[in-house]
């Protein structure tokens, strides 16, 4: 079984305390994300295991969206920030 989260600024070490982790019982747990955002993390939670730490920006694309769109995008892109950085 497995068990996944999305790693963002609001997401909190109260997954590994969940109702779902209390049913699987595991006897450890290692947490993999392809993005990671370190400034942007909020709780006194690291993942094992990062393929990219990036920074403290929008992203959509590859399953990420804004607002439900973008989704599809084959790539992973930064929106620009109001001043086009």
């Amino acid at each position: 079984k497995t068990a996944y989260e999305m790693i963002s600024g609001d997401w909190s070490s109260d997954v590994c305390s969940s109702d779902l982790m209390r049913a699987m019982r595991p006897a450890s747990l290692r947490i993999a994300t392809l993005l990671f955002k370190p400034e942007a993390l909020q709780a006194p939670v690291e993942p094992h295991y990062v393929g990219f730490s990036i920074p403290k920006k929008f992203i959509i694309g590859y399953g990420l969206d804004i607002d439900g769109a973008a989704r599809n995008l084959n790539d992973i892109y930064v929106l620009a920030d109001e001043d086009g950085k």
